[in-house]
This record gives structure tokens, sequence and C-alpha cells, in this order.
């Protein structure tokens, strides 16, 4: 389990770990974060994309609507990059 960013900074400050380790702690909540946006991303194209193909029924149907809304997902992260 990844330790809440506090108790990283906590035990950086009191010695308890190394500043490594510190940053793999850190980078491990950064990577958590990225992957719940995309899924939120994900999830809130995939209504619009229901509606729009009208597929969703059947296996194949609903595995394409799904790659597809985390296509635009990825789209969106990326789009977030450029500022």
């Amino acid at each position: 389990m990844i330790p809440s960013i506090e108790t990283i900074v906590e035990d950086l400050a009191a010695g308890k770990i190394t500043k490594s380790q510190a940053v793999t702690w850190l980078y491990a909540h950064a990577e958590g974060a990225a992957n719940e946006l995309r899924d939120q991303f994900a999830a809130a194209a995939l209504p619009a994309i229901i509606a729009a193909t009208g597929n969703f029924e059947g296996r194949d149907k609903i595995a394409d609507n799904v790659s597809l809304a985390f296509y635009h997902a990825d789209a969106m992260l990326e789009a977030r990059k450029v500022k």
C-alpha cells in the first residue's frame, strides 16, 4: 500500500526513509492520479459514444465503445499538456 503524501513527507523529515524512497512513493502517487484521471475522462466520454454509435449490446460492441472512450481520454490528457 502506498503511504499518504503526508506520511511520506513526515517520514522523510524524520529520517525514516531516504530521498530516493520518497521520490519513488511520490511518483507512485502521481502515476495513480494520472490513471484515475484517464478513467474519469473515459467514463465521461462513454455515454456520448454509446449515444452516437448506438453500440450498447454485445461484448464486441461494448469493447469497441470502451476502446474508443479510452482513445478520447488519451487525447484529452494529451491536450492538457499543450498550454
